[in-house]
């Protein structure tokens, strides 16, 4: 209607030049030719995404409106509270899409964010995916990663959306898919236990991992809804890094690496799984009040005390490690057996290993320490000692020591309670 217009004009304007009528109507072919130099920047666009996302991704035309689209990018769904509004609010209901999921032997998956805070954020912990491949949408920016194994499947967080699963829109027929890509690169393939998230986030994910393996977090029976006790117990052992040390029966807990073991008895364990489902069924929709009882959070620690029980590796094993990670050759000091057999006992226990007894120890460990240090034990007489206790002079412990933090029963310091998922988790 626009070109009609101007041809009108100048029809009805004599008096205007060639010049001035060449500036004012393109000629005849312009759009055509338009369209062809869009098509051919389209193909070239596509066949790119082929390369940077992989062979059978990138499909051809889809419905916007169709069920495979995924929420966040579906007609309609752009959300006024974006970082990244649409400058065309009109949107072609036909689209180029590409297809997450599993092909050959990764995932293809989307990270579709509504806010620049949570992309920055995401690319400061977890720096290499930064120069990951881009895509752009009506009110989202998409980071595309490949992953190895196991992941998610979709969940919404509210300003970003993980996606597994489904189709995400790349661009349009009538436009050049290069005005679609936001950051040139390749998807980047990671190991999804690698990538760092916010402490609910991560949360989130590691239910939606479990009841993948375990099965839901409730199950119904004919008369009534209870708990699915081989989820809740995968979900504790994970979220306390819990390990079980059969030869002194006590459970360990680690809330993070630069925490130390925390170690309750098994009905100090009781009292702490008990505290965190009060807590929980409070905030997990659909939670079973019945089940908050202490027979099934007896039944939950039971299964825990198997699911953490940590095999028996070798004595050789870990005094290699021992003696690897905390003691060293160092002119002029001495360690007595005495420190060795406490700080091997601090060791095993914060790197989840078994300790084995005191008496093999001291055979093994004065082996391997001639072995490995060509340093003999001494029976000499240290100055200030009233009796004679074994040595190894020229040996020190290196500067980190492993400490175990033990805890009475009653102790609830330390134990960290997770925080809210959601009701529609």
């Amino acid at each position: 209607m626009a070109c009609t217009k101007i041809s009108t004009s100048v029809d009805s304007c004599s008096q205007l030049t060639n010049k001035t009528y060449s500036i004012m109507k393109p000629p005849p072919n312009h759009c055509e030719r338009k369209r062809a130099i869009m098509g051919a920047e389209t193909t070239i666009g596509l066949a790119d995404l082929r390369e940077a996302l992989g062979p059978g991704v990138v499909l051809g035309f889809v419905d916007l409106r169709h069920a495979a689209i995924v929420a966040a990018c579906r007609s309609g769904s752009s959300s006024p509270d974006t970082d990244f509004p649409d400058p065309n609010p009109r949107q072609s209901q036909v689209v180029f899409g590409v297809a997450c999921g599993r092909l050959e032997q990764f995932t293809l998956c989307a990270v579709v964010y509504r806010k620049r805070d949570d992309l920055d954020r995401f690319w400061r912990e977890n720096p290499n995916t930064r120069s990951g491949l881009v895509t752009r949408w009506p009110g989202v920016r998409v980071l595309w990663l490949r992953f190895a194994g196991v992941v998610p499947r979709n969940i919404s967080f509210g300003t970003f959306s993980w996606c597994s699963e489904g189709v995400v829109p790349v661009g349009k027929p009538e436009a050049s898919i290069n005005d679609f890509i936001v950051q040139g690169g390749t998807a980047p393939v990671v190991d999804f236990g690698d990538l760092h998230w916010l402490e609910v986030e991560r949360e989130v994910f590691d239910i939606e991992l479990i009841e993948q393996e375990m099965g839901p977090k409730f199950c119904k029976t004919s008369k009534r809804t209870i708990l699915n006790l081989p989820f809740w117990s995968r979900l504790f052992a994970k979220r306390f890094n819990l390990s079980f040390d059969p030869s002194v029966r006590k459970f360990q807990l680690r809330m993070g690496p630069a925490d130390g073991a925390v170690c309750l008895s098994e009905i100090g364990l009781v009292n702490t799984v008990l505290g965190c489902l009060q807590k929980l069924s409070r905030e997990l929709h659909g939670f079973p009040q019945r089940e908050l009882c202490l027979k099934r959070v007896k039944e939950i620690v039971g299964l825990l005390k198997i699911e953490v029980a940590r095999s028996e590796l070798s004595e050789d094993e870990s005094i290699d490690r021992y003696l690897q990670e905390c003691v060293e050759n160092r002119r002029g000091s001495l360690i007595t057996s005495k420190q060795l057999w406490h700080t091997f006992l601090a060791f095993c226990r914060t790197s989840n290993l078994p300790v084995c007894p005191e008496r093999i120890f001291g055979g093994l460990v004065r082996t391997k320490i001639r072995q490995r240090f060509a340093v003999g034990q001494s029976h000499d007489k240290v100055r200030g000692n009233d009796h004679t206790p074994r040595i190894y002079r020229n040996l020190g412990f290196k500067a980190h020591v492993p400490v175990v933090v033990e805890l009475s029963d009653t102790a609830v310091t330390r134990i960290h309670v997770w925080g809210s998922y959601g009701a529609n988790n």
